[in-house]
């Protein structure tokens, strides 16, 4: 008496209009609430059968309602009086609701299951997309200490050549700068003093501004 016509589960509760508090959830994940959830009384379900009846009775319905429309009426009426004929029926009522607390806890029991798949697939979305961001940074930091590389590589081309050039430079100075006597040999070694030590400074700067680029590099390349 708890099918319908196909053989298929049919809520007379709801059938009926009556609300049945749901099952709940305990705080370690477990159903509860199945086997203790509040059923309405018969004087509920009597009241809400008369309420249905009354506006569903084929006697009661108007003259100009077409056939299909009756139709309707007439099986709203057939299926609330069956809700009323088992939920009326202490034995026909016991073994319905036996069954109706076991489809309360599994359909609880699914919602819970679906839950916990949703809040796992979207941790994994979640975890997805940090891993491609963390992809994306990787690559726009490798890109990057490969710019510096290659700036640094250009740089330090260009320091060599500097510092040949001042080298070459300082040479000349001083090969100009010889006094062609004797005579004058303390003189020379003066001026041939200052001159290396202008050279010797002004390498140290080229030497200091070359370590500056590496730093830079080695910084770039522990980032990637």
């Amino acid at each position: 008496m708890a099918s319908g016509a196909e053989g298929a589960w049919v809520d007379h509760y709801a059938t009926l209009g009556l609300t049945v508090a749901a099952a709940t959830a305990t705080a370690e994940g477990q159903v509860d609430g199945g086997d203790e959830a509040a059923l309405p009384t018969r004087r509920e379900i009597s009241k809400a059968f008369r309420r249905l009846a009354l506006a569903l009775h084929p006697d009661k319905q108007p003259a100009g309602l077409s056939e299909a429309d009756r139709k309707a009426v007439a099986a709203k009426f057939e299926a609330v009086s069956l809700a009323n004929e088992v939920l009326q029926n202490d034995e026909l009522r016991e073994a319905y609701d036996v069954q109706y607390r076991a489809r309360m806890k599994e359909a609880l029991r699914r919602q819970k299951l679906d839950a916990k798949s949703r809040a796992m697939e979207l941790d994994l979305v979640a975890r997805e997309r940090a891993a491609r961001e963390g992809e994306k940074q990787a690559r726009a930091a490798h890109d990057a200490a490969l710019q510096t590389a290659q700036w640094i590589q250009s740089e330090d081309a260009a320091f060599k050549r500097k510092t040949l050039d001042a080298l070459a430079e300082t040479s000349r100075s001083a090969h100009d700068s010889m006094p062609l006597h004797s005579s004058s040999s303390s003189s020379s070694s003066r001026h041939a003093s200052t001159l290396s030590a202008a050279s010797k400074k002004e390498i140290d700067h080229y030497a200091k501004l070359f370590r500056t680029y590496e730093d830079e590099i080695l910084a770039a390349l522990e980032a990637a």
